[in-house]
C-alpha cells in the first residue's frame, strides 16, 4: 500500500515536471554547474583584487572579467563532455614560448595540463574544477598573447629614457573568434612580431641553445697578444672557439700553434661582429668578447626579443633606424639601406644623479632641418657647465661666440650681471645662445624631429671622435658623421635643393630654416643583438646597462637556458636589496614602489 502511494506521488512529480519544463528532466550539464562558480569566482573580490585562477593563483589578465560578462558568465573551455579541443590546441603553442625567450609555465601550462589529465583519467570534474580549468585558459590566452603582442615588460614603466607605443587588442572579442573560429593556436602566432629580423634571431638563439646544452665553446686561457706571425698552444683553442661561433670553417680546425692567415681573417670577422677595433689580434677587449660564455649570448638574444616587441605595429617603408649600442644610423628604403654613417650618442654615466646625458628611446618624426643653426644651450648644460666660468670670467664665453639672452631676443652684458650671486633658479632667467660659425657645437646642420628629451641629431666640429670605437660622448643629442650626406638625402625629393646647393648655403654662414619634403620617422633603438639579413650575427657592448636591468625582471639572469626547457625562475624578487637593485635608481631604471613594468593583458 506504501509503496504504491509513493509511486502514485513519483509519477505526479514527473508529470508535474514535464509541464512544468516541457520536457524530459534531466541532471545539470557540466557548463551549467560551472557558470555559478565562475561568477562566484570573478564577481567575488570586492576589494579589487584580481580574481584568483585556482587556490592562491591570481589571474593576470585585466580583461579576463569582461570576457566572461559578455557571455554571463559561460565558460569557454568546458563543454557537455568535458575540456574543448582548443584547450590542446592552446598548450601545444604555449609549449613552444620558450623559443621567443618565454616560458610555459608563465602561462598555468602544467595546471592546465594536470587538470585536464585528471579529467581524462576519471571522467570527471567537480564545479570548482571545471572553473579552475576554463579561468586558467583563458587567461593563458589573453597573457600569452599580450605579452607576444606588446612584451612582457613595459618600458616605458622600468626606464626613465624610454618610450614606447605598445600594441592592443580587443580580448574579448579576440580570444571569442578564436574560439568561433576554433583557431585559438593561429591566433595567438599571429601575434607575434612580424619582422624578418625577429624571426632571424629567434633562429639563431635556438641554435646558440644547442650549442650551450652541448657544452658551450672552449674558454681561452690569458696570455700574451696573439696575431699573425705568432706561435702559442693556445691558438688550437682559438681556432675551436671560432669554429663554433660560426668565424672560421669547420675544415680549418688545426692543433697548428702558428696564427696563420685564416686564423686573422676569423679573428677580424669575430671584431666586426662584436663592433670591436678590427686589427686581426686577441688582445685585452678581443679575448674578452671571445669568452663570453655561450649562455649569456643566449640571454642577450632573448632581452632583444624582447624589444622587438616593443616596436611599432608599422616600422614604415622609409625611416632612420638608430642603434645606440652600435653607434650607427641607417638609412632604409623599401628593405634597402642607401645610407649609413657612425654616430656619437650620450654619455653613459653623468657624475650628478640629477641629470641624465644618455640618448633616449623612442620614435619620432623628422620634419625639418637647420643649415647653420645657433645653439641654445640647455638649462641644466648652462648652469653646470657654464655658469662656473661666468662666475670666474664674466667674457668667458664670448671666446666661444656664445651671448646671454633675456626674454626672447634681448642680449645681455655678461659683465652687468653679479654671477657670483645667482643659483639655478635664479640663473633660468638667462640662456645662453651659440651664434653659428666654426666654434659652434651644433657645426654647420641640425636635423628636428620634434620629442620630449629635446633631442636631434647634428653636425659636430669634434670630427676626430668618429675614429673611436666606442663612441658615447654627447649629452644626448646624436652627432652624425655624414651631416652633407644625410641633408641630401632628406632632401632629394625637392627639385631646390642639390648637395652643391646646401654646401653653398653652408658657405654663406646665415642661419636658415628647411622643411622636408615629406616627414621622415626617426626610429631610436637599443640593440645589443641582432641578425643581419645575410645571417651574420652581431653583438655589442650593454653601454647603458639596460640588458642587465631587463634579465633580472624577466628572469633570464639566473637560469638562462630554462625558458628554452619549459621554465624558468622569475629572478625580479629575489634582486631587491641586492646591489644590482640599489643601482637602478642611480641607472635610471628602477621605479620604486611601481610594477607597471610587468605588462598584462590590460586593454
Amino acid at each position: 500500500m506504501k509503496i504504491a502511494r509513493f509511486s502514485v506521488a513519483l509519477i505526479v512529480a514527473w508529470g508535474l515536471a514535464i509541464f512544468l519544463f516541457g520536457g524530459s528532466v534531466e541532471a545539470q550539464s557540466l557548463p551549467d554547474l560551472v557558470r555559478p562558480v565562475l561568477k562566484a569566482r570573478l564577481d567575488g573580490p570586492a576589494n579589487g583584487a584580481p580574481p584568483l585562477c585556482r587556490a592562491e593563483t591570481p589571474c593576470r589578465s585585466a580583461r579576463l572579467a569582461d570576457f566572461y560578462r559578455q557571455r554571463s558568465f559561460g565558460p569557454a573551455w568546458v563543454l557537455k563532455n568535458g575540456p574543448s579541443p582548443q584547450a590542446d590546441r592552446l598548450l601545444a603553442v604555449l609549449w613552444t614560448a620558450g623559443q621567443y625567450g618565454l616560458s610555459p609555465t608563465d602561462y598555468h601550462y602544467e595546471a592546465i595540463r594536470n587538470l585536464q589529465s585528471s579529467w581524462r583519467i576519471a571522467g570527471k570534474w567537480t564545479p570548482a574544477e571545471g572553473a579552475e580549468f576554463d579561468l586558467l585558459c583563458t587567461d593563458a590566452f589573453m597573457l600569452f598573447g599580450s605579452h607576444l603582442l606588446s612584451g612582457v615588460v613595459d618600458p616605458n614603466g622600468l626606464f626613465r629614457m624610454w618610450e614606447a607605443r605598445p600594441r592592443f587588442v580587443d580580448w574579448p572579442a579576440y580570444l571569442q573568434d578564436a574560439l568561433a573560429a576554433q583557431t585559438v593556436d593561429v591566433h595567438l602566432q599571429v601575434l607575434k612580431p612580424e619582422y624578418p629580423g625577429y624571426d632571424r634571431l629567434v633562429a639563431v638563439a635556438a641554435d646558440y641553445a644547442k650549442i650551450a646544452t652541448g657544452g658551450g665553446w672552449p674558454v681561452i686561457p690569458p696570455g700574451k697578444s696573439l696575431k699573425m706571425g705568432t706561435s702559442d698552444p693556445r691558438v688550437p683553442i682559438l681556432r675551436r672557439r671560432l669554429i663554433a661561433g660560426g668565424d672560421l670553417a669547420p675544415a680549418m680546425a688545426s692543433e697548428d700553434p702558428r696564427f696563420d692567415e685564416a686564423l686573422d681573417q676569423a679573428v677580424r670577422r669575430f671584431q666586426r661582429r662584436h663592433g670591436l677595433a678590427e686589427d686581426g689580434a686577441v688582445q685585452k677587449e678581443t679575448l674578452k668578447a671571445l669568452n663570453v660564455p655561450v649562455e649569456r649570448r643566449v640571454a642577450q638574444m632573448l632581452v632583444n626579443l624582447e624589444r622587438w616587441r616593443w616596436l611599432p605595429q608599422e616600422v614604415g617603408s622609409r625611416f632612420l633606424f638608430i642603434n645606440i649600442p652600435d653607434f650607427s644610423l641607417t638609412a632604409v628604403e623599401n628593405g634597402r639601406a642607401p645610407l649609413s654613417m657612425r654616430i656619437v650618442v650620450g654619455r653613459r654615466y653623468s657624475r650628478d644623479p640629477k641629470i641624465d646625458y644618455r640618448t633616449p628611446v623612442f620614435t619620432g618624426r623628422m620634419t625639418r632641418l637647420e643649415i647653420n643653426p645657433y645653439w641654445n644651450v640647455p638649462h641644466n648644460i648652462a648652469f653646470r657647465e657654464y655658469l662656473p666660468k661666468l662666475k670666474k670670467d664674466s667674457l668667458s664665453l664670448q671666446k666661444q661666440a656664445m651671448k646671454i639672452i633675456i626674454g626672447r631676443d634681448t642680449v645681455v652684458d655678461p659683465q652687468t650681471v653679479e654671477w657670483e650671486k645667482l643659483n639655478e633658479q635664479s640663473f633660468k632667467k638667462y640662456r645662453i645662445r651659440q651664434d653659428p660659425g666654426a666654434f659652434n657645437a651644433l657645426s654647420h646642420i641640425k636635423f628636428l624631429f620634434p620629442n620630449r628629451y629635446d633631442v636631434y641629431l647634428h653636425d659636430t666640429p669634434q670630427r676626430s671622435l668618429f675614429k673611436r670605437t666606442v663612441r658615447d660622448f654627447s649629452h644626448g643629442c646624436m652627432r652624425v658623421e655624414k651631416p652633407v650626406d644625410l641633408a641630401v638625402y632628406l632632401l632629394q625629393d625637392d627639385v631646390n635643393w642639390s648637395r652643391e646647393k646646401i654646401q653653398a648655403a653652408i658657405r654663406k654662414g646665415r642661419n636658415m630654416g628647411v622643411e622636408l619634403p615629406a616627414p621622415v620617422t626617426v626610429h631610436i633603438a637599443y640593440w645589443t643583438a641582432w641578425v643581419d639579413p645575410d645571417g651574420t650575427v652581431q653583438f655589442r657592448d650593454d653601454i647603458y646597462r639596460y640588458d642587465s636591468v631587463l634579465e633580472a625582471v624577466m628572469g633570464t639572469k639566473t637560469s638562462i637556458l630554462a625558458a628554452w626547457n619549459g621554465g624558468r625562475t622569475a629572478s625580479a624578487s629575489a634582486e631587491k636589496g641586492t646591489r644590482m637593485g640599489k643601482k637602478k635608481n642611480m641607472l635610471g631604471t628602477g621605479r620604486e614602489g611601481n610594477t607597471t613594468w610587468m605588462r598584462s593583458a590590460t586593454n
